[in-house]
């Protein structure tokens, strides 16, 4: 019989104390009444899945960071670089293991199969838009709206820059009124009494506006695609934002792009 982990040893040591105090009891009750004693709320949740009901080393789900079931976070040894932004934790996936796709519509490189997870396209980043580093080598670990997800998963109009052949998503370097350069003194500029440490524009005045949650994702959580963002995507690449970031024109082909679906 082995409660909980079969790594904790405070696991086996009340084991030990329960078969000490009912010797004669059968397995299936001594097993009843650990789980119970330690089915009450914790003080802090369980670190592997955020449970409140179970301790880190009781815990029996696959582990938070790569999903393998042999361990959890405690023993994990993938490093940081390769953990998974696209949701908050746990994830239970690597980055190269990530179910958000890079989008055809607005990568820059053609890529040799037709699925390349976004977290690990080093064409265009996928959480501050800039080419030639990946998102899991990004110095965002956030989406700028303050959610947990990939930049990407906002519709491409939401995100871009107001400066045309600016990369950035949710660009905090022009200004989205009147598309001079941001200082970095910027917020000496906000002398009002509201309490509002937004940056303002030193020359138009102009508050930068709040980033919201997305309202649709790209991938509904059934797996069906949300063909308004595909086929925002795909209009974004072929306008004129696409043609200065890529460097020339390009034409993307939604209908090309959707897995069994040709063109006519």
């Amino acid at each position: 019989m082995v409660f909980g982990s079969p790594k904790s040893e405070s696991s086996r040591m009340e084991e030990s104390f329960l078969r000490d105090l009912l010797p004669n009891a059968p397995e299936e009750y001594l097993e009843r009444l650990y789980n119970n004693r330690r089915a009450y709320k914790q003080k802090q949740p369980c670190r592997n899945c955020l449970d409140l009901f179970h301790r880190t080393e009781d815990c029996q789900q696959p582990c938070g960071h790569c999903g393998q079931d042999w361990h959890t976070v405690t023993a994990c040894t993938s490093s940081k670089r390769n953990r998974c932004r696209c949701r908050p934790f746990p994830q239970r996936h690597l980055a190269k293991r990530c179910p958000v796709m890079c989008n055809p519509g607005e990568c820059p490189a053609p890529h040799p199969g037709p699925l390349v997870t976004a977290i690990m396209c080093k064409s265009r980043c996928c959480m501050c838009g800039i080419p030639g580093h990946a998102g899991r080598d990004c110095h965002l670990k956030t989406c700028r709206c303050g959610h947990q997800h990939l930049t990407i998963g906002h519709m491409p109009m939401d995100r871009q820059c107001a400066v045309v052949d600016c990369p950035r998503f949710f660009c905090t370097r022009h200004c989205q009124a009147c598309r001079a350069d941001m200082d970095k003194d910027a917020k000496a500029y906000d002398n009002d009494d509201d309490d509002d440490d937004d940056d303002v524009c030193p020359h138009c005045h102009a508050k930068r506006h709040r980033v919201f949650p997305p309202l649709k994702p790209p991938v509904y959580p059934n797996g069906h695609l949300n063909y308004e963002y595909l086929d925002a995507a795909m209009a974004w690449g072929n306008s004129i934002h696409g043609e200065a970031i890529f460097g020339k024109k390009v034409a993307f082909n939604p209908q090309a792009s959707i897995p069994g679906q040709q063109s006519d």
